[in-house]
């Protein structure tokens, strides 16, 4: 939770702000949003799976991270399995034959109602295992709105991109009128996509650390502690 007085994170169970010192009320920490669950203790593999399966809809609760990553990596296993046996189909000699024209749209059929399939349980597990150490399941999403407004800007700069040969006649029109050096324009267009590429990178990794980190000790404000 956040302290009344200086807004800065402290422990749930905190009766004093450890950064201002300031008294924490009852009234002002967080209550439990949840009914209490079992435990799940050191859950079995195929337990983790099933039960990502069997908490499709919930986005309440604590998982594991053992119980999300064994859900997460089942998932994209299937759907990394499907994707490569569609790819065995797709050469020009394999696709001379109508038979493997049907398996390879067969495949490629089961592959996306098979994403679309497990899309919303990985959402929700994600969203447990956020809980489990004591962060939003909205938390890391704050970055997305910094990462778009920087593509769009990005995006903007491309009418500039093209050399004054192989533009439109809008683009072509707009680098006469500025009178652009077209290759000092690509060079900070390069630049600008290489930026955008290590933004999204380091927003990937600082989402897979918070997923590998152990569970909070205890009970939290979204649940009880799933190992007991």
């Amino acid at each position: 939770m956040k302290c009344p007085s200086c807004k800065k994170r402290i422990p749930n169970s905190a009766s004093f702000c450890e950064h201002c010192g300031a008294s924490i009320p009852e009234d002002a920490k967080p209550k439990r949003r949840v009914k209490f669950e079992e435990p799940v203790g050191n859950i079995s593999i195929p337990k983790a799976i099933l039960r990502g399966f069997k908490k499709y809809l919930v986005f309440w609760g604590r998982a594991t991270r053992k119980e999300f990553w064994c859900f997460f990596i089942f998932a994209f296993g299937i759907s990394f399995c499907l994707s490569v046996l569609a790819g065995g189909f797709t050469t020009t000699p394999e696709l001379e034959d109508p038979s493997n024209v049907k398996s390879l749209i067969t495949l490629t059929n089961l592959s996306i109602l098979w994403n679309c399939f497990v899309l919303i349980p990985i959402i929700s597990c994600y969203a447990r295992r956020m809980h489990d150490i004591g962060k939003s399941g909205l938390a890391p999403l704050k970055f997305i709105p910094t990462l778009g407004i920087y593509a769009a800007v990005a995006y903007v700069f491309t009418i500039f991109s093209n050399s004054v040969e192989d533009a439109g006649w809008f683009k072509r029109t707009m680098l006469h009128m500025a009178g652009a050096d077209t290759e000092k324009i690509l060079f900070i267009q390069g630049i600008i996509q290489n930026v955008f590429i290590a933004l999204v990178s380091i927003y990937i990794l600082y989402i897979v650390i918070l997923l590998l980190k152990d569970s909070q000790i205890g009970d939290n404000e979204y649940g009880n502690d799933p190992q007991g």
